[in-house]
């Protein structure tokens, strides 16, 4: 697994002014050139990106909606 060593290039870490900025995720100030808490993610990965396995059936099934003219 791959540990980030400074907040600024944590996902959470949203630059203000010229030195400092804040953690989104605890809702704190911070300085970009300090060194990464245990709760820092890297920027661009993400278990939302990763593909999840399709799956198809051979036949499909109709299913009878009540109601709806058939």
């Amino acid at each position: 697994m791959f540990n980030l060593n400074s907040c600024q290039s944590c996902r959470y870490y949203q630059p203000t002014g010229r030195r400092g900025g804040m953690c989104q995720l605890l809702a704190v100030p911070v300085k970009g050139d300090w060194k990464a808490c245990s709760c820092s993610a890297l920027p661009f990965v993400s278990s939302i990106n990763l593909p999840s396995p399709v799956v198809q059936k051979s036949n499909p099934e109709l299913i009878p909606v009540v109601g709806m003219p058939t």
